[in-house]
């Protein structure tokens, strides 16, 4: 029996797997004795497995973007490949504290070698343009790997499917001493990548008897040549394949003029606008926070509430019980312009972590569950249906430090509360 495996890549690219299913013998003929598949045979089945998962993420992730090489100085090598870890983890950190100040996650996938001939450290990195979002990727990681070495960068092409760039990095010759791994008794890690990335869905299965379909494609779709592997699984002696099928150009056109539309009804759809300035401080547990709810007229002018608040609790947690106290205000949909320091919560609205969040049981990427996981819910359940806008860091809230002055004065007639109350 054979099996179909679809698995949506992008918008327009499906991979098909197709193989015999290992339970299954020929018809008419006796099980045979069961046999050790060889290292060999073992080796090159997950190198295989290697490069097309490598290549699929390159594809999901990295349309647009830059492969660049980090290499450092003769004179300056790591040791040994944990001292080379440790250095690009630092470079890491760097990188992510740079992009969080514009509310952007660190997309990245990084392969550590040595060279043959001269035995020097480097490290190839597979990253995202960000030129939408106003940033020059290349520049901020020659900028910040600087202090370690030099760089050098490479424009992704999408010929072939990205299908030789994944076989060179995942390649395992020049990654770790296979020796020294046997000793220690670990496995190579041949590739790593941030947590971030959009992994593969398998949108069909399917089983059939007979021998192996020829690719074929439904309407609106084509069968990728260059991306067709076919052979014979040498232990199982059956037939497999594996092929791209691609969007047409006239459905690429069609998903264009939809997306347009789409648009288009959304700046029809006029929502009224409001800013939202949250400022908060947090001293052994407890704090105050502040929201200013500023209205614009139809005339320009604005109309402000405000209110101060004390509560126990960190410093998301004062903000969000903000954010909560001034959305059930509004008695419509609204676009809410949110300035808040809070990373964490700037971030989350920005890019829709909430729905995210609510698929995995509101459980962060590492399975743990997420900070102050009762308010995302309430703001989920009754205030995401606002629009939120979060601005660039350029624009700073005009009520700063008149919210600083509040807090302060909040902040003494607590104690002054508390006092009393002792």
């Amino acid at each position: 029996m054979y099996v179909k495996v679809s698995t949506r890549l992008t918008s327009d690219i499906i991979e098909i797997h197709e193989y015999a299913a290992g339970g299954y013998g020929a018809p008419g003929k006796k099980r045979r004795k069961r046999k050790n598949i060889s290292p060999e045979i073992k080796e090159k089945h997950n190198r295989k497995a290697r490069e097309r998962r490598l290549q699929n993420l390159i594809l999901m992730n990295f349309q647009e973007g830059w492969h660049i090489i980090l290499r450092y100085p003769k004179d300056d090598q790591p040791s040994d490949y944990k001292e080379a870890a440790y250095r690009f983890g630092r470079f890491k950190e760097n990188i992510s504290r740079e992009l969080k100040k514009y509310g952007l996650p660190f997309r990245y996938i990084v392969v550590t070698e040595k060279g043959t001939k001269l035995g020097h450290f480097h490290h190839h990195i597979i990253v995202e343009s960000l030129w939408n979002e106003g940033i020059d990727m290349k520049a901020l990681v020659k900028h910040k790997w600087s202090k370690y070495g030099t760089t050098s960068h490479s424009k992704l092409y999408d010929e072939g499917n990205y299908e030789d760039l994944a076989k060179y990095l995942a390649k395992s010759e020049t990654k770790e001493d296979e020796k020294e791994i046997r000793e220690e008794g670990r496995n190579v890690c041949i590739y790593r990548c941030s947590r971030n990335l959009k992994r593969s869905e398998v949108i069909a299965k399917e089983n059939y008897y007979g021998d192996m379909r020829e690719p074929e494609a439904p309407v609106g779709w084509f069968v990728d040549a260059q991306s067709l592997i076919q052979g014979i699984n040498p232990y199982t002696g059956k037939k497999y394949q594996r092929y791209f099928i691609k969007s047409t150009a006239e459905k690429v056109i069609e998903r264009t003029l939809e997306k347009a539309k789409q648009t288009e009804e959304e700046q029809k759809r006029i929502l009224p606008k409001v800013n939202l300035y949250i400022e908060s401080r947090v001293r052994d547990g407890e704090g105050e926070c502040i929201y200013v709810l500023e209205f614009i007229r139809k005339d320009g002018t604005p109309v402000t509430r405000e209110a101060t608040a004390h509560y126990k609790g960190s410093r998301q947690g004062l903000t969000l019980r903000a954010l909560i106290a001034a959305t059930s205000l509004l008695k419509s949909d609204t676009e809410i312009k949110v300035f808040a320091s809070d990373p964490v919560v700037r971030s989350a609205l920005k890019n829709r972590w909430l729905d995210k969040w609510e698929r995995h049981n509101w459980k962060n990427g590492k399975g743990k569950p997420i900070q102050c996981a009762g308010l995302w819910k309430y703001i989920k359940e009754n205030i995401y249906n606002h629009e939120y806008v979060i601005p660039s860091e350029s624009e700073k809230n005009s009520y700063h430090e008149w919210s600083l002055q509040q807090l302060e004065k909040a902040s003494a007639e607590y104690d002054k509360k508390q006092k009393k109350g002792e």
